[in-house]
């Protein structure tokens, strides 16, 4: 098969970089695989830069690295000399765009689609879901009678009814349900992680119902965590580790902080891009910073606990749930109030122990992973998670809807 990918990056560490970065590896050994994306965005260094063909097109002001660091929303700086930035930084001039700043870039990634279009042939078309206003590019794709293939649209999140609190606007909920009511329309297929976000789908915008398939987030795994179980020996300082981001009123680490605050039994080691407002001076916390994917799995198993903090509403499954399941480690799941896609699939797994966000729940959560941990069966079937498997499984499906 002779496949297009149309992406923001797939050199960061965020959850649709990581998904088209190894798709696109599994896919390259029996297919031929291109990328559309941006020059910023690109590690020339890199060995997938080296072993696939990449066309870039460049940002402009409004998503380049010069606009985020003036304007980056939640990071605030307090020096007198840098006053004036500080103000700005505390706008989040993104809301003022829609459907988002990545809009000024359409002209230029338009240009570069019809002149790969002009000079290649592919079968299928594959556009990452964010950002969202890449679902443009269906009905330009459609109306440049270029390309008589498939096109297909892959997103974790929707536009319309998206949990970002930036969304929840009156206004902004009847502008998202147009934009995506039209430009969807266009794709062939909508390729989603979770039911939940199929239904979703399904019930917002009825006439997608045929067009939706579900495939999930894959992890990267190790030869050991494709085994059964992995032996478990606790230590003297019991070391919990926590990897990936925080964020306000959706993800929040401030009650595990507290449970944890004064008790010398514990360290918990965060890894990750973390904003200023989660810093907290406490002993037991160690922040060291982001950390590249591929030695993710060599600091879990360093861990007694591995700690995983749901989201407090959505539609996905967070790939990061997957990554931790396949460690084979307890894992303190910490749920907010409402039953998310990531509480129910967890339910039945023994080796997790969900508890409530708040330090009462947190602390006894923790005492009964003790109690219990020479005997704990952290037991769990990962064939169906590997990026091979779920790449495999994706070129499929879209050939038997054909």
């Amino acid at each position: 098969m002779r496949i297009l990918v149309i992406s923001r990056s797939v050199f960061s560490n965020s959850p649709q970089s990581i998904r088209f970065r190894n798709l696109i590896e599994s896919w390259r050994a029996n297919h031929s695989i291109k990328l559309l994306t941006f020059k910023d965005n690109i590690n020339v260094n890199s060995d997938f830069y080296r072993q696939n063909e990449i066309f870039v097109v460049k940002k402009n002001f409004f998503t380049s690295k010069i606009a985020k660091s003036l304007f980056a929303p939640r990071i605030q700086n307090r020096t007198e000399s840098n006053r004036a930035i500080g103000l700005l930084k505390k706008v989040n001039y993104r809301k003022f765009f829609f459907p988002d700043t990545y809009i000024f870039t359409i002209l230029a990634i338009k240009k570069k689609l019809l002149e790969i279009l002009k000079s290649s042939h592919f079968d299928v078309i594959i556009i990452s879901g964010f950002p969202f206003s890449f679902q443009i590019f269906g009905k330009h794709i459609r109306k440049s009678g270029l390309f008589e293939g498939l096109v297909v649209y892959d997103t974790g999140d929707p536009f319309y009814g998206n949990s970002s609190v930036s969304t929840q606007g009156l206004m902004h909920k009847l502008f998202s349900f147009k934009y995506e009511n039209k430009h969807l329309s266009y794709f062939d297929f909508i390729v989603v992680p979770t039911e939940r976000l199929k239904n979703h789908y399904e019930r917002s915008f009825p006439k997608l119902k045929n067009k939706i398939l579900i495939v999930a987030q894959g992890v990267q795994m190790s030869e050991s965590q494709t085994s059964q179980s992995i032996p478990l020996q606790l230590e003297k300082v019991v070391k919990l580790v926590y990897i990936g981001s925080f964020y306000k009123g959706i993800r929040e680490p401030y009650k595990l902080f507290e449970a944890l605050d004064g008790d010398s039994r514990f360290l918990l080691n965060i890894f990750g891009r973390i904003n200023p407002e989660f810093y907290i001076e406490q002993n037991n916390i160690k922040y060291n910073g982001e950390i590249e994917y591929s030695i993710v799995n060599e600091q879990y198993q360093k861990s007694n606990i591995v700690v995983f903090i749901d989201n407090f509403e959505g539609f996905q499954i967070p790939g990061k749930l997957f990554e931790v399941l396949v460690q084979k480690k307890p894992i303190l799941f910490i749920s907010g109030d409402l039953e998310t896609p990531s509480k129910t699939y967890v339910s039945n797994i023994s080796f997790v122990f969900v508890v409530e966000n708040n330090k009462k729940s947190i602390l006894k959560g923790v005492e009964r992973i003790l109690e219990s941990y020479d005997n704990i069966d952290c037991s769990f079937d990962s064939s169906e998670l590997s990026w091979s498997y779920l790449a495999k499984e994706y070129l499929e499906s879209i050939a038997n809807e054909i």
